[in-house]
């Protein structure tokens, strides 16, 4: 599953959110947002992580040149370090997944890379969490929801598994005691940790 704000790669962060010693300045300060290139360190377009509203497309010499993205719920995303061909501009509604950009070195920048940075009611909160998952948790519909599982039910079954786990798993999915429609048979937490040994040992 690629990262939700690199164009069809994997992230490989390169500075976390919080304090560190700033690579260009040398001084103690909290970082704002998490540093990621693409997988194997190679350059990406950028994509907007979530669906919003452009208020910012520039330039500044700390930042270089950024976009900032302000969502349906009044949070902010901001994308830094971009090459000049920015896609998009003040007043544009991106979608999830648009490119609004490439990764470049602009600004107080070491090296190619995306700044990317979650501001929540004012403060800049850890992107980390939400690299790979959605922000706007709380609008996701029924219908996003059932897709979503479609596909990760689709990723898990394409992954190998040995005959005697897959017999297992379908027989406890096929009696209901995982999915919570047998309410009166429930799994207790001791009979999951046998069946998960189990599992482990028999992989």
């Amino acid at each position: 599953m690629a990262c939700r704000v690199l164009f069809d790669k994997d992230a490989v962060i390169t500075c976390p959110f919080g304090p560190r010693v700033h690579p260009v300045t040398g001084a103690r300060s909290s970082h704002n947002g998490v540093d990621v290139v693409g997988a194997g360190h190679t350059l990406a377009s950028i994509t907007a992580h979530t669906a919003g509203t452009v208020e910012y497309a520039g330039y500044n010499a700390i930042l270089g040149y950024h976009i900032n993205i302000r969502l349906a719920n009044g949070d902010m995303m901001q994308y830094c370090h971009m090459t000049k061909s920015l896609q998009a501009a003040v007043g544009d509604a991106v979608e999830e997944g648009q490119i609004i950009g490439t990764m470049g070195s602009t600004g107080s920048s070491t090296g190619a890379h995306l700044h990317f940075g979650i501001q929540k009611d004012g403060q800049w909160i850890d992107p980390e969490p939400y690299l790979y998952s959605d922000y706007l948790e709380d609008t996701m519909t029924y219908e996003d929801f059932k897709a979503f599982m479609d596909r990760y039910e689709a990723e898990q079954a394409a992954k190998p598994v040995s005959d005697w786990a897959g017999k297992n798993w379908n027989a406890l999915q096929a009696e209901g005691i995982f999915d919570g429609t047998k309410p009166q048979a429930p799994l207790t937490r001791q009979e999951a940790a046998a069946v998960i040994c189990r599992l482990r040992k028999e992989k």
